[in-house]
């Protein structure tokens, strides 16, 4: 537990001080969402906060005025799994890449490349 409050700091505070932060700012072509809080099985949940990778800087903007669907779909997605299924390295990167596929279909264009984490806690 101590290590992920560790990572979740100094990660926090990378992105503060890129410029990035609650506001949804960030460097070009980024977009940092607030902290979700998923409901797992068994009586857990996930707290994560994402970062949009997006294709093109261009695009950022429209991409923010979609966050509520964006959200949306990211809580779908997770909503009701095994704390053990979304746990670990693996689970993370094969979860970002079928995340970036999922908000592309629901935006209806392919604007995110990827789907970061700067926070990931399963409790």
């Amino acid at each position: 537990m101590r290590y992920f409050v560790v990572v979740w700091l100094f990660l926090s505070g990378m992105v503060h001080a890129s410029g990035g932060g609650d506001s949804g700012g960030g460097p070009a072509g980024l977009v940092a969402l607030e902290p979700l809080v998923i409901n797992l099985s068994g009586g857990h949940f996930i707290q994560l906060r994402p970062l949009l990778k997006m294709k093109d800087a261009l695009d950022t903007d429209f991409v923010k005025s979609y966050t509520p669907v964006v959200r949306s779909e990211l809580i779908k997605s997770l909503i009701g799994r095994s704390p053990d299924e979304v746990q670990g390295v693996k689970f993370m990167s094969d979860f970002s890449a079928s995340a970036a596929a999922t908000l592309n279909k629901a935006l209806k264009d392919d604007y995110v490349k990827e789907v970061l984490f700067d926070s990931w806690l399963i409790q």
